[in-house]
């Protein structure tokens, strides 16, 4: 299981470390430095796959190399149309085009409780890499989460350990076949409190 993912763009690098309690996230460029711990409390298991692109600088570039096109046929037919103007037409629509497939990404969407999201790139290369890692830190978020707060006391309130286990559930740490077991462990803990024979003398009526 790997805990450890490391992006590097352009400019930027990300880290990704799975920690005991949570997500550390850590990114450096020329210009500054983050970091950012995300508690596995906050981060839900809702994701999404989005292509991030500038759809404005492709349409641009199929009009221009449409300009480019028209006129170039023009040209042919017309000998008043000028064909210095293709070259023009043409490089704009190439430096569109190029600039589209620069900034053209795919991005994977961890949501978190805060409305914000993890954001980690993905290309066709590296998809199941970050999906594996993912998956990965959900694994590890259940475990943490279960551990901390479905281990049943007696010394503590029912009502809050059973509200626990409520939370446990809506926000995926556990199956609905577990919280049923984990609610009537519960009930059975504290059943089991209450019919006890109490200690000491009673008295006889």
């Amino acid at each position: 299981m790997s805990k450890t993912l490391v992006q590097k763009s352009r400019f930027t690098t990300t880290t990704f470390k799975i920690e005991d309690t949570g997500l550390f996230m850590s990114t450096k460029s020329k210009q500054k430095s983050t970091e950012l711990h995300y508690a596995f409390e906050q981060i839900k298991t809702n994701r999404a796959t989005v292509l991030d692109h500038n759809k404005g600088a492709l349409i641009l570039a199929f009009v221009f190399a449409g300009i480019a096109l028209l006129v170039f046929f023009m040209a042919l037919t017309d000998k008043t149309v000028e064909r210095e103007a293709v070259p023009i037409w043409a490089t704009i629509s190439i430096g569109l085009f190029v600039f589209y497939f620069l900034t053209k990404k795919r991005k994977v969407y961890l949501q978190t409780t805060e409305n914000k999201a993890i954001e980690f790139l993905a290309n066709n290369d590296n998809l199941d890499t970050i999906n594996d890692f993912i998956e990965n830190v959900l694994t590890e978020r259940n475990l943490y989460l279960v551990s901390k707060y479905a281990t049943l006391n007696r010394n503590l309130e029912y009502v809050t350990q059973f509200d626990n286990l409520n939370w446990l559930l809506n926000h995926r740490a556990i199956s609905k076949e577990k919280y049923d077991e984990k609610v009537q462990e519960l009930n059975s803990l504290f059943d089991s409190h209450l019919t006890k024979k109490p200690i000491g003398f009673t008295a006889n009526s």
